[in-house]
């Protein structure tokens, strides 16, 4: 499954408010309202939120696994994303008005079952996401990466960087690679408005 799909613009909207009262809420030491979840989001699925200020990343959190029903998730990876980025400094509330929100949902990762590593060369594309795992190593890079980093060894490369591990460390015969897929939108303000656009890959 390459897409979900399922999603209705009135369900987006829900979502976008629902990460930004979440931030909000953190501000304020209380819970943001949530009000009727739409059926689509009770379901369990993999998300990411990614904040962004003048087009720069400010922020990006998530869960790769479908451990949690979408609205909890998008919740947690909100909060994440704005406060517990070991990348960034906590949001501060004036960025609040400044940031740009994009949310990812994820298809359930599958394992990519190759003889030899290098064979995930012809098995990967710039269309998926990539869960790379060896022992207690970990990393993750969403396919939206593609645009930074486009030759498939560099993108392999760059999640054994992520994951602690040296480069070339894909090759060894020991790595779990995944793939998924994703279906992202970004929110564009601008003049008082906000417009809800899919992303393209």
């Amino acid at each position: 499954m390459r897409t979900i799909s399922e999603f209705k613009k009135n369900d987006l909207e829900w979502a976008f408010k629902l990460v930004r009262r979440t931030i909000d809420a953190v501000f304020d030491n209380t819970e943001p309202f949530v009000g009727v979840i739409p059926e689509v989001f009770k379901k369990k699925r993999g998300v990411f939120v990614t904040l962004t200020i003048n087009e720069k990343l400010r922020g990006c959190m998530g869960f790769i696994k479908n451990v949690f029903p979408t609205w909890d998730a998008l919740m947690k990876a909100s909060r994440g994303a704005a406060f517990q980025d070991t990348r960034f400094p906590p949001l501060k509330r004036y960025e609040l008005d400044k940031i740009e929100i994009e949310l990812s949902f994820l298809t359930e990762p599958k394992k990519i079952i190759v003889n030899n590593p290098r064979e995930y060369l012809n098995k990967i594309n710039n269309k998926m996401g990539l869960v790379f795992k060896k022992g207690f190593h970990m990393s993750v890079l969403l396919p939206q990466v593609w645009k930074q980093i486009p030759d498939k060894e560099d993108f392999l490369n760059a999640l054994c960087e992520k994951a602690g591990l040296g480069w070339g460390s894909w090759l060894d015969k020991n790595v779990v690679l995944e793939s998924f897929f994703v279906e992202s939108y970004k929110e564009f303000r601008s003049s008082g408005k906000t417009i809800i656009k899919r992303i393209e890959f």
